[in-house]
């Protein structure tokens, strides 16, 4: 945030949006662990949960894409142009992620199941935190490969 002009009204909403994200995730995450007693249909909260959960997880993922698109605009000169094509691809890397989560709040994620019973979406949430590592060490790999 600190390279950003402050006078772009676009950044300035998406960083209150992620602010916003950042902080109901764990009040997300912590009713997903800890389902209340008492309810009804438990099984049906928990998937309820776990729907505003990746659709949270999935727009902070987008929102960093986005500010790491606005970084790699040439035009701006926010950032070295030797690191625009870093940031382009990882950028992308962020907006998949992001779409990977979204996708896992459709119901077939939370009707198929693994043999332990749980849905097959919480293990697909790994899936987004595992291609951002990858890209962040593919090009520190890249970059030291290099010199």
């Amino acid at each position: 945030m600190s390279v950003f002009p402050l006078e772009s009204r676009r950044v300035i909403n998406l960083n209150i949006m992620l602010l916003f994200c950042v902080s109901v995730e764990p009040f997300f995450f912590n009713l997903i662990r800890n389902t209340p007693t008492g309810l009804t249909d438990p099984r049906a909260f928990a998937d309820a949960v776990s729907t505003l959960y990746a659709l949270d997880l999935g727009a902070m993922f987008a929102i960093l894409g986005g500010f790491t698109f606005t970084l790699a605009d040439e035009e701006r000169k926010l950032i070295p142009k030797g690191l625009i094509r870093q940031y382009r691809f990882e950028g992308v890397s962020w907006f998949v992620c992001g779409l990977l989560f979204a996708l896992t709040a459709l119901p077939i994620f939370f009707v198929i199941k693994l043999m332990n019973g749980d849905p097959i979406r919480y293990y697909l949430w790994i899936v987004p935190l595992l291609v951002i590592w990858i890209t962040r060490n593919w090009y520190k790999y890249k970059v030291g490969s290099q010199d």
